[in-house]
């Protein structure tokens, strides 16, 4: 077996006659093992010590009293044994850690004499301890080793023992071509080489069988590790993509990474993902997809809980975070989300006079991890509100991606009803669902669910069996929180939901100005109890904040842009994070129609900014009033910028446009039955409101 380069490196400092080394490890056989080899190699004895045995060479049974002398079992005569002999030797001490606390100040006296005595010797000591435990004295004289878990090497050459012990036994199947001893290698990482011997064991006497099925089951080991910690929670879910409705550009990112962390990948040249950050509005799917995540890639997801952090000791908030880093780490390849990311680490500004800065120091650990870090950890963290965000936890190189997940269209709505009645072991074929999805707008998908669960009461209790009808009662009667918050939920269109009928009218629509005080062109017909309408989108512009920030966000999303910051300083932001090692860049603006109506909507210190690739969009507010569309770009020509800011300025034009004269027709108490756009790029409505 290939030795570990932590084994290599002791093995550099036993030659360069180092006196002291402190190994943190929990496999301490592991080490201890690999020690023997490598003194061997340098032709030296090895002895080991333990409060239990004292100090007897290595690899003496329990048993035997061979060897032993009792009096070594107290650590100075053992100390004073490695001064007293002569030959070259290598001095193995056992959890030693117990006796360099402050008031074993005559060990640590007795340690600080050995570090002279051997510095001109052939003798090493190597203190083996599972915590690092260090007094102060002698922090200059003892070198500190991390003995890191086993790798995939180390685990495949286990796979091929257990293989070759046990391939010939007709009781036992081991089926393990190259796919799936690497899927159990991976699956097997960050347990010790005791725990994946164990765990492949328990397998073999259960299942009878060792292939790429058993997987899982390696997984679930893990769930030991993440309970001892405290920290983090193993979520073990049922639920996967084909449960969530919608957010078809979210699903494709997903898949296409499915694959990721196989070797295949690397050998390829790609880097593990590094995580996405899901925002939104709540319950539109964001922690289900989280959840969904996990199953897809078949990786272990550890629910991240940031108040478990937080302790009353002094330090211990700022340890606690690395511990759980560590941990996720020591899993890895792993999921790790992060739910509520904006009420876990909120703007941090002030904190430092309300708990002396230590949600600042634990919010600087975390991010400076997510940007370091080299071990494949994939980070999915949800939030509901961008402005509770610290700018540096959303700015590229933290998250590959930043998906808006909005309320759904009404092809999703329909999707979502047709999801959920099927969980509850009905047959959607027997619903209108097209009618549910017409009802329900504003509804989220938690809403939505609600809304079928309420109706299964209901007919339970009426001993009917659940309809059409049933789920419409409950729709009238639940008021969503689009409504309930309406200021706080603009309507934008979705990155993770894009689709034809999310849009507005096209730049020839557009160009088509109608006066300010006409939105619709309406021709109307009565049929039955209801009113059908017919409407013709012209645009009309009337300025308000949350409308136009939707439609930024909106046309982002649609042409592939992310948002990099709103605020004053989001072009000096995101220009610094483009500053070194680029080509000269190149700016043109672009000029806006009806750019005064727009603008208006802007406040005078506020820009957006969106980034795709080298390409920079500002839209800002000059001096007088008029809106402000600057494109920048580095290894572009003008001509490409200005076109690509064409494209912006249309797509925020007819975002900003379909989104007000959506909620109009939502304030006056109508229903979107359906969309189309034609020909001529406008964009035709079908709405319904019950006669009064």
């Amino acid at each position: 077996m290939a030795m570990l380069k932590q084994a290599s490196e002791v093995e550099v400092l036993i030659r360069a006659r180092y006196p002291v080394i402190y190994v943190t490890t929990w496999e301490e056989a592991r080490v201890v093992a690999d020690i023997t080899t490598l003194a061997r190699k340098r032709d030296k004895q090895v002895y080991e010590w333990s409060i239990t045995t004292g100090l007897v060479p290595v690899g003496t049974s329990l048993q035997s009293d061979h060897h032993r002398d009792a009096a070594t079992k107290d650590p100075l005569v053992a100390l004073d044994r490695v001064i007293s002999d002569v030959e070259p030797a290598i001095y193995i001490f056992k959890d030693f850690h117990h006796f360099l606390s402050r008031g074993n100040f005559t060990v640590v006296r007795r340690l600080r004499e050995i570090v002279q005595s051997l510095k001109h010797s052939y003798k090493t000591v190597i203190l083996i301890a599972p915590i690092m435990e260090i007094p102060l004295d002698l922090e200059k004289d003892v070198t500190v080793i991390d003995f890191d878990l086993p790798g995939p090497g180390e685990i495949n050459a286990l796979l091929g023992r257990v293989q070759k012990e046990l391939g010939e036994n007709p009781q036992v199947r081991i089926d393990l071509d190259n796919g799936a001893r690497e899927k159990l290698v991976k699956a097997a990482l960050g347990l010790t080489l005791t725990e994946a011997e164990n765990v492949f064991a328990k397998i073999l006497v259960t299942a009878r069988r060792l292939d790429e099925t058993q997987v899982p089951r390696v997984v679930g080991e893990k769930k030991q590790i993440i309970r001892k910690s405290g920290l983090l929670e193993y979520c073990e879910t049922a639920d996967n993509l084909s449960g969530v409705g919608g957010m078809d550009g979210l699903k494709s990112w997903l898949e296409k990474r499915v694959a990721a962390f196989s070797d295949d990948a690397q050998e390829f040249g790609l880097p593990a993902p590094r995580g996405i950050l899901l925002l939104g509005v709540q319950g539109c799917g964001k922690s289900l997809t989280a959840k969904a995540i996990g199953r897809l890639w078949d990786l272990p997801l550890l629910r991240f809980d940031v108040g478990r952090v937080f302790g009353s000791l002094v330090g211990s908030s700022e340890e606690n975070i690395r511990r759980a880093i560590k941990v996720a780490e020591s899993v890895a390849p792993a999921i790790l989300w992060i739910d509520e990311i904006d009420k876990a680490f909120a703007r941090q500004s002030g904190t430092a006079v309300t708990d002396g800065g230590t949600a600042s120091r634990v919010f600087g650990t975390f991010v400076t991890w997510l940007a370091e870090k080299q071990a494949p950890v994939f980070v999915v963290a949800t939030a509901n509100d961008i402005r509770a965000l610290p700018p540096e936890l959303i700015r590229k190189g933290r998250f590959d991606e930043v998906f808006f997940v909005d309320l759904p269209s009404g092809s999703e709505r329909r999707e979502i009803f047709r999801i959920h009645i099927e969980k509850r072991k009905r047959d959607p074929a027997a619903f209108d669902l097209d009618e549910l999805a017409g009802f329900s707008e504003g509804f989220s998908g938690a809403e939505i669910e609600e809304s079928i669960v309420s109706a299964l009461f209901d007919a339970f209790y009426d001993k009917k069996d659940l309809s059409t009808k049933a789920i419409l009662k409950c729709i009238r009667e639940t008021v969503p929180l689009s409504k309930t918050m309406e200021e706080e939920i603009a309507p934008a269109p979705v990155g993770g939901r894009p689709g034809p009928q999310r849009g507005g009218p096209t730049a020839a629509g557009r160009r088509r100005r109608a006066a300010q005080d006409r939105a619709l062109d309406t021709e109307t017909g009565r049929g039955g109890d209801d009113m059908s309408a017919v409407c013709i989108l012209t645009p009309t512009i009337i300025a308000g904040w949350p409308m136009i920030s939707a439609a930024v966000a909106g046309a982002a999303a649609a042409l592939g842009f992310s948002m990099a910051r709103e605020g004053v300083r989001a072009s000096v932001e995101a220009a610094a994070a483009v500053q070194a090692g680029q080509e000269e860049q190149t700016t043109v603006e672009v000029e806006v129609e009806n750019s005064e109506v727009l603008g208006e909507s802007l406040a005078g210190e506020q820009e957006l900014v969106l980034v795709r690739d080298s390409v920079r969009v500002r839209i800002s507010r000059d001096l007088r009033g008029a809106l402000k569309v600057c494109v920048e770009g580095a290894g572009r020509g003008s001509e490409e910028l200005r076109e690509i800011g064409r494209q912006v300025v249309d797509k925020v034009t007819q975002m900003y446009v379909y989104n007000r004269v959506m909620t109009e027709l939502k304030n006056k108490g109508f229903t979107v039955i359906q969309e189309g756009v034609a020909q001529d790029e406008t964009v035709h409505i079908h709405v319904r409101r019950q006669a009064v």
